[in-house]
């Protein structure tokens, strides 16, 4: 079918706030006035109150002060911690002293996070060298504990920061006095909360990416392509993340929903996915959908099979992202207890479990000794990936409810969008029954092939729904950022799309209005 092409740019589009008055076509075909955030269903009064409180942007790192040849930089001992708990940071500086400052990240009039407490000065310490990793043995941080942070029980769950700063020192043994920065990347549970959404953050993402120390699931190429570092086949979370000077991906692909989810006041409590591999149903029932953007790659069975369960009991799910549960990994224990090392050897040549223990392998899911693509549970999967620039959305089946009151129209293009990996349905697998395809985007991958990019949604046979973006970048079109520090071009994005933001606003108060 051929459709007149029309690209649709923010500048054009209808004004965000006429968008949110405008009437909405229900899934049952009954018409209503979409209502204000804090009346909506699935909004919460809390998450409301909480963003209307003083924010800062002394959360950001100072420009041109981010730590990157370890100058200052950190862990903490876990990946999230419930309101009212511990959790612990360490911490190695070259500076004699340095204070820590606790930020919590929303949308707080624009300004991007809270100042929730300062920590005060503490003695700078060189960290003994960690252990040399090999392939198959992680290298591990042990580490001084610098401080234990006692959560108290009133903060909102949510994805926080623990920023580092160097105290003012001397030039001493060719040191620079910089007060250099970086940060340590936590999230605050509610184990005993119920809010509407669950945001997991792909902290197993992060850390495959991560290449701290030398070790990493990737390896390293310089501009030539020469490999400076191979790939191993485990990583350990104790260790600071190089990317993002410290928060791992977070900035990249997940915290500009993280804001807008707050904007809009949609009642949302965060997760890890070390919570989802230790979760029980009984958590998971507590809430009406879960949601995870960007780029959550790497899986353990625990947390497929945990979520496979939630969605047969009726919790809808929202893949805001792409290339997600790509490859099945296995979580190790080391000295910090559970879940602290992951396992993935991705390729069934190299796993010595392929052919004597297939429940051990760590490749990817659609490989048959697995036999569980990815397609069953989310609608599409991974086809490959692009470099920049991005590839433009095209809508299409514009006539279907979560496009009521969008304005977009089959042919129609949103750009920047599709991107660097993308999603598409395979029409030679499985894929649930009743699958709309929303979106098909051309694109063009990193090979030279034409493809395409697809957006999905189906219900499942216990009524809730699950919807799938086909693209990590999904979440640019909800906040557009510039983070002060740089970092680098994926924390400077301008194509927020209010028929974007509508059409996200359109799954999610589906999602919450299920029961």
């Amino acid at each position: 079918m051929t459709y007149q092409h029309r690209v649709i740019r923010p500048a054009q589009l209808y004004l965000a706030g006429l968008l949110f008055v405008l009437p909405l076509l229900s899934p049952s075909g009954a018409t209503h006035a979409a209502p204000t955030p804090a009346s909506a269903p699935g909004r919460s009064a809390a998450i409301i109150a909480e963003n209307k409180l003083p924010g800062t942007t002394a959360w950001q790192v100072t420009p041109g002060l981010g730590s990157e040849r370890h100058e200052i930089e950190g862990f903490a001992g876990a990946t999230s911690v419930n309101r009212g708990g511990a959790i612990d940071f360490f911490v190695n500086t070259i500076a004699p002293s340095f204070h820590i400052d606790v930020y919590r990240t929303g949308w707080y009039g624009g300004l991007g996070a809270r100042l929730m407490r300062s920590l005060g000065s503490f003695k700078g310490m060189r960290q003994a060298p960690c252990s040399a990793g090999t392939k198959v043995i992680p290298l591990v941080c042990a580490w001084k504990r610098t401080y234990r942070l006692r959560v108290p029980a009133t903060w909102l769950s949510g994805v926080y920061l623990a920023k580092l700063t160097m105290d003012p020192y001397k030039r001493t043994n060719g040191w620079p006095g910089h007060l250099f920065q970086s940060y340590i990347i936590f999230v605050v549970r509610d184990d005993s909360g119920s809010s509407a959404l669950l945001f997991q953050t792909s902290v197993n993402t992060y850390q495959a990416y991560n290449h701290w120390g030398g070790q990493s699931l990737y390896k390293l190429t310089d501009a030539s392509g020469k490999v400076l570092q191979p790939r191993d086949y485990v990583v350990s979370f104790d260790r600071p993340y190089d990317r993002g000077l410290g928060v791992g991906d977070y900035f990249y692909w997940e915290y500009p929903m993280v804001r807008w989810l707050e904007r809009n006041g949609y009642d949302v409590s965060y997760s890890t996915d070390a919570d989802l591999d230790a979760t029980s149903p009984a958590l998971l029932a507590r809430h009406r959908a879960w949601l995870m953007a960007g780029h959550g790659e790497y899986w353990t069975e625990a947390m497929r099979d945990h979520l496979e369960g939630a969605l047969a009991r009726g919790l809808s799910l929202g893949f805001f992202s792409g290339n997600e549960i790509y490859l099945r990994v296995r979580y190790l224990s080391d000295r910090n207890g559970p879940r602290r090392v992951i396992t993935c050897y991705k390729d069934t040549d190299l796993d010595p479990n392929v052919g004597h223990h297939n429940e051990l392998a760590t490749v990817k899911w659609r490989d048959t000794v697995i036999g569980r693509p990815e397609q069953l549970l989310i609608g599409q999967m991974s086809d490959s990936w692009f470099n920049p620039p991005s590839f433009a959305l095209r809508p299409i089946n514009t006539n279907l409810w979560p496009y009521a009151g969008t304005g977009l129209h089959n042919g129609d293009s949103l750009p920047g969008i599709v991107g660097y990996e993308y999603d598409r349905v395979f029409d030679n697998m499985p894929k649930p029954k009743g699958l709309i395809i929303l979106a098909a985007s051309p694109v063009v991958n990193v090979d030279g092939t034409r493809s395409v990019s697809n957006v999905t949604l189906y219900t499942a046979s216990s009524g809730a729904r699950v919807f799938a973006a086909g693209t990590i970048q999904w979440a640019w079109g909800l906040e557009n950022l510039d983070l002060v520090a740089g970092l680098d071009a994926w924390t400077h994005h301008h194509i927020a799309s209010p028929a974007l933001q509508r059409l996200s606003a359109n799954i999610l108060d589906n999602f919450v209005g299920k029961r």
